[in-house]
């Protein structure tokens, strides 16, 4: 019996081997405050951030703040000695270094834009055959027109300052231009000498380019004073400005045109016999518009006098009379 007994006992004593189990905590669901507008009201210097609704933008420090925890976080901000100091610097009129920067950087482009302005005024003078007298009021006019605009107001150019910026800038950059086009392509010259109201003798110089795009155009090249139009003086100066711009004439020039005066188009002696001798593969062309004037005039010759005449009187009759003129 001793036995059973103590036998039981042992059996009481053994642990249970059942395993107890602990419940999972559950997970505390956080969420960010998102911006309110309702805050600017309270808060001058807070303004909505790009970044996000879960930022604010500071305006004073110029920096984003995460609102996770609502308004308490921009005034945990303000408390900052950054926001302090910036606040102070505002406070004080003094201005950042950033926007000392930014202003700087607004006047350099506004210069750079009027300088643009003044070239682009000054082709649209030379584009429309205008008077340089036109400056000493249109600067005014776009400036009460634009009174907003701080390009408008650095607009200072009157006639001396246009025609130095035709002369100088935009026609050496158009005359570069058409040199390296002149240097690329096949090229016409038409040239014409003529001599205007004060007895200056001038050569005009025209070049028709075919371009790569197969686009054909006329460019004024050039008007050269000459002291002496006989051929050999108007020959010696066209091949001085193209040995002047290293432009390979020989190979790039196809054509000649002018008109038929015996300087420019007489068998011997002439500007075309010589432009022959250098190029002698080159093709020369008169002027249909002197041909048909010669034409006409030979074509004169022939008819009675009268009959000039009589076309004459009826002109003058009518062109001195508006009365007359009106009755037709």
């Amino acid at each position: 019996m001793y036995g059973s007994s103590s036998e039981s006992g042992n059996d009481s004593e053994e642990p249970s081997t059942s395993t107890s189990v602990t419940p999972k905590k559950k997970q505390k669901l956080t969420y960010d405050q998102k911006y309110k507008e309702s805050w600017e009201k309270d808060i001058k210097w807070v303004l909505k951030s790009k970044k996000g609704l879960t930022f604010a933008w500071c305006k004073t420090c110029k920096c984003d703040i995460k609102i996770s925890h609502g308004k308490g976080d921009l005034v945990k901000h303000s408390g900052t000695s950054k926001h302090r100091t910036a606040s102070q610097t505002v406070a004080s009129g003094q201005k950042t270094v950033a926007e000392l920067f930014s202003e700087k950087t607004k006047e350099v482009t506004a210069e750079i834009k009027a300088k643009e302005a003044d070239i682009k005024l000054a082709g649209f003078i030379a584009e429309h055959n205008l008077s340089f007298k036109l400056m000493d009021h249109l600067p005014h006019l776009l400036r009460s027109i634009c009174s907003d605009s701080a390009i408008a107001k650095k607009i200072k150019c009157g006639p001396k300052k246009i025609k130095k910026v035709i002369t100088n800038i935009t026609g050496n950059s158009e005359r570069e231009r058409l040199i390296d086009l002149m240097k690329n392509n096949k090229f016409s010259l038409i040239a014409d000498e003529s001599t205007d109201r004060s007895n200056v003798k001038s050569l005009a110089l025209v070049v028709r380019i075919n371009c790569q795009n197969e686009i054909i155009k006329d460019y004024f090249l050039a008007l050269i004073p000459v002291q002496d139009a006989t051929g050999a003086a108007l020959f010696e100066h066209i091949i001085d400005f193209f040995n002047k711009y290293k432009v390979p004439y020989k190979e790039n020039c196809i054509e000649f045109a002018s008109d038929g005066a015996n300087n420019m188009m007489g068998q011997h002696n002439s500007l075309v016999s010589r432009l022959k001798e250098a190029i002698p593969n080159i093709f020369i062309m008169k002027c249909i518009c002197h041909s048909f004037h010669l034409s006409a005039s030979y074509a004169c010759e022939k008819l009675p006098q009268e009959v000039e005449q009589l076309c004459r009187d009826i002109y003058n009759y009518f062109s001195n009379s508006p009365k007359r003129s009106g009755e037709l």
